[in-house]
């Protein structure tokens, strides 16, 4: 009577238990059917299972966000993923916008300074804004005992500036083109470091979320029915499980 009465009294409290913790929608409560752990492993809902920190880590290293979004993270995610964008946006436009000038600074010098094009180095164009003519140069590092520096005195090597303003704008030009073609580097190098620390973020979210599975349930409390029953095989019963 007395083990009665403790079970009487044991549900009741599962119940308004239950009825609490629904209300304030911490619980979550299944019945279940089960004859294995691994039958009771696969009841379980996609979200409470188990993430391949390896996935998480290889899918942020190909594209940042992606292993934030395996391991539970959406909305880091989608940040991320905006970030990836927008770096691959700034390498993209920096390098087309680079190379644009530099088309429009090489046509100006073959305008204003009668240069030929083919096969010219960027070492060639900053001395061509740098010097007059090809002869202002060549006395300059004669001077310094550069020789090996010394070009050649043939048409290909040839240019003189038709004023000083211009040779100041083509100068302008140059360097705005260097300037937007170094920052290619530098955003390529962002993107580089953008998939490694997201990649290692994705590993140490997914790992952290594998240590709570365990850890998250304050209490957990099962009643079995059924009874008597064989230690193989367990007919019917429900879990009820709290998560904070």
């Amino acid at each position: 009577m007395k083990i009665a009465n403790i079970l009487i009294a044991l549900f009741l409290a599962v119940s308004s238990t239950v009825y609490s913790a629904e209300k304030d929608g911490l619980s979550n409560l299944s019945f279940i059917n089960y004859c294995s752990d691994t039958n009771r492993q696969d009841t379980l809902s996609p979200a409470l299972k188990k993430k391949s920190v390896a996935s998480a880590l290889v899918l942020s290293l190909a594209v940042p966000g992606l292993g934030e979004r395996y391991a539970g993270k959406s909305r880091l995610s989608k940040y991320l993923i905006a970030t990836e964008t927008a770096w691959w946006g700034l390498y993209i436009w920096h390098n087309v916008y680079s190379g644009w000038m530099k088309d429009d600074y090489i046509t100006f010098a073959a305008a204003h300074a009668g240069i030929e094009s083919a096969g010219k180095n960027k070492k060639y164009y900053v001395n061509i804004g740098n010097f007059s003519d090809i002869y202002g140069y060549n006395d300059k590092k004669m001077l310094d005992r550069d020789d090996d520096l010394v070009y050649k005195n043939i048409p290909e090597n040839y240019w003189r500036w038709d004023s000083d303003d211009n040779k100041e704008r083509f100068k302008e030009m140059r360097v705005k083109s260097d300037r937007y073609g170094n920052r290619v580097n530098y955003f390529a190098t962002a993107i580089i470091l953008n998939h490694i620390i997201s990649g290692i973020n994705a590993a140490i979210i997914a790992k952290k979320w594998n240590n709570s599975l365990e850890s998250q349930q304050a209490w957990k409390l099962e009643y079995i029915s059924g009874l008597p029953y064989s230690t193989e095989c367990i007919d019917a019963g429900a879990r009820l499980s709290f998560r904070f």
